[in-house]
């Protein structure tokens, strides 16, 4: 089965700095070479993750606002 994204990512709002560039990341990070010739099956970048404030529509984010 496909899904659009791989992971959904939790945090807290303290921590909004290291998550984005957690996230910026995750999403560009590729596997070493090493692994892509050993496991040719693997897909060479994790894919997408779910974060709220960058995936959710700004409509919804107002109501989820403290």
């Amino acid at each position: 089965m496909n899904y659009k994204y791989k992971a959904f990512i939790s945090y807290s709002r303290n921590d909004k700095n290291t998550v984005d560039w957690f996230h910026k990341n995750l999403e560009i990070f590729s596997l070493p070479r090493n692994i892509q010739i050993e496991y040719p099956h693997l897909e060479l970048k994790l894919g997408k993750f779910f974060k709220d404030t960058e995936e959710l529509s700004p409509v919804i984010m107002i109501y989820l606002k403290p």
